[in-house]
């Protein structure tokens, strides 16, 4: 439990959480990803220019971990991105 409390720690829970974070995100930017992630090379590099994509986090992440926010968004993103664009 104390190791979810890094950054590095949370940011490994996340990566086990994409498809559930992609439904929960607000006006359909779930889905919006999924298609970017789809896209191939084009796809990617949209993604990548999202970076670093905290505005994206649901409002009560920013609630919960006010002070490693900026330092999970960086982590979180490359795995994010992976997910998008090596899924099945």
């Amino acid at each position: 439990m104390i190791k979810l409390m890094t950054p590095e720690g949370f940011a490994e829970l996340m990566d086990t959480m994409w498809p559930e974070l992609l439904s929960a995100m607000p006006l359909g930017m779930g889905g919006m990803m999924r298609f970017m992630g789809k896209l191939g090379p084009f796809g990617k590099t949209m993604l990548f220019m999202m970076k670093p994509m905290p505005e994206l986090m649901p409002k009560a992440m920013d609630n919960l971990m006010p002070h490693i926010l900026p330092d999970v968004v960086p982590l979180v993103t490359p795995k994010l991105i992976r997910y998008l664009t090596t899924k099945k």
